[in-house]
């Protein structure tokens, strides 16, 4: 939940520092094995353990892409949470705006993943399983995003409220400084 809300917070700030999320292409040749041989033609074990094999091996090659295409992202998540740190301010208007860039980001994302996942819910009764996992991962993943984003805007609110108070009871002596700063001679 934590990395959700640190996710959430630092996409606010992906446009101002450049960071870059690769969109993982559907690779052909992950699937290719599979599809080019005929399920219903396999007329001997040793057939269906190649399939098999071949059909393992791409989901590795899947699997081991789709981790270094992870490990990416959390390069670019650690550098943004870096400038993130850096560069946050009271600014409840702009970081409104850039939470929904952020959102509708996060949708269209959303929609190719799942446009995605309905073409390999159609390749094995393995993958699908593993897909249903995933859907219900995402989605968990989704009201976690949601909750980061409602603790974001009630801190943000609560900063905003804070620094109005703080700004009202302290009117006098900012005045008073502003007027002994107006009479000092330049150095």
């Amino acid at each position: 939940m934590k990395k959700l809300f640190v996710i959430t917070t630092m996409c606010c700030f992906i446009s101002k520092y450049n960071v870059k999320f690769e969109v993982i292409e559907e690779k052909s040749s992950l699937i290719n094995p599979v599809d080019e041989s005929n399920v219903n033609e396999i007329q001997s074990d040793a057939e269906l353990n190649n399939l098999i094999t071949a059909l393992e091996k791409s989901y590795k090659e899947a699997d081991n892409a789709l981790r270094d295409a992870i490990d990416r992202v959390q390069t670019n998540l650690d550098t943004a949470i870096f400038n993130f740190s850096v560069v946050i301010v009271n600014n409840k208007n702009d970081i409104e705006r850039k939470l929904n860039d952020v959102i509708k980001a996060y949708e269209l994302a959303d929609s190719v993943i799942n446009g995605k996942i309905k073409r390999l819910e159609n390749k094995d009764t393995e993958l699908n399983n593993l897909i249903t996992t995933l859907e219900k991962t995402y989605k968990e993943a989704d009201v976690a995003l949601q909750d980061a984003i409602n603790i974001l805007q009630t801190n943000l609110n609560n900063a905003v409220s804070d620094l109005n108070t703080s700004i009202s009871n302290n009117k006098q002596e900012i005045k008073e400084e502003l007027a002994k700063e107006a009479l000092m001679p330049p150095m």
